[in-house]
């Protein structure tokens, strides 16, 4: 199997209203930027370089964010993405030391 490069679970606490809203808006922003999203369980999104999902906990009150790249480059690619958009949504994505494993 091909080698990939899967982030640990990253969790934001924030409460129900305030993750409905930044979900609402993380989905404003890809249609902004003509991004091709499913919505099934929180936003998912897949390319070429992997993929990354932002969710809602049903247990907790946080976001959980995964992502994955295809190779440390991509992985790197799209941490960097996703961290923008979580940032115009005015999420901090927090990336400090984040290691792929």
């Amino acid at each position: 199997m091909p080698e990939s490069f899967i982030s640990p679970e990253i969790r934001i606490p924030c409460g129900k209203p305030k993750r409905n809203n930044i979900i609402q808006k993380l989905k404003d922003i890809l249609n902004e930027l003509d991004r091709n999203y499913s919505d099934l369980d929180g936003i998912r999104i897949e390319n070429e370089k992997g993929w990354y999902l932002v969710r809602e906990s049903n247990s907790e009150d946080v976001l959980t964010v995964r992502l994955e790249g295809y190779s440390q480059d991509n992985f790197n690619f799209i941490l960097k993405d996703l961290s923008n958009i979580m940032g115009t949504a005015g999420v901090r994505l927090p990336i400090d030391n984040l290691i792929a494993r």
